[in-house]
């Protein structure tokens, strides 16, 4: 079994790295695809970013924590955008929505083309 390995690492290295390649820097991309209906509900519709009374909320706050032996500060390295509940429902939803789009435009694209070969 690893002569076998062994045949396709030897021929095929530079696509198996370019893969590699592309699946490592999509990981990022696919995360934010899957965490981002947990955000639109859980601050936007339950209220989190929203708590104690509060009119708006920071989107894409970026904070570094320090561990507790460098003092333990809390570094604010991107204040983020300061919008209102409904703008932050639609600057979350846009990307879901886009990504929704573009996936029913190929779908049509597809449908039209096997529609043209018959």
């Amino acid at each position: 079994m690893s002569e076998f390995f062994g045949y396709i690492w030897r021929n095929s290295r530079g696509g198996q790295v370019r893969i590699l390649a592309v699946v490592l820097l999509s990981f990022p991309f696919y995360y934010f695809s899957l965490d981002l209906p947990k955000y639109i509900v859980s601050d936007v519709l339950q209220g989190r970013a929203f708590a104690g009374g509060r009119t708006t909320a920071p989107l894409f706050r970026f904070d570094v924590a320090l561990p507790g032996w460098l003092g333990g500060m809390q570094l604010a390295s991107f204040e983020g955008f300061t919008l209102g509940r409904i703008d932050y429902l639609f600057a979350l939803s846009a990307p879901v929505s886009a990504a929704c789009a573009d996936q029913w435009q190929l779908q049509i694209r597809h449908q039209h083309a096997q529609r043209r070969s018959w």
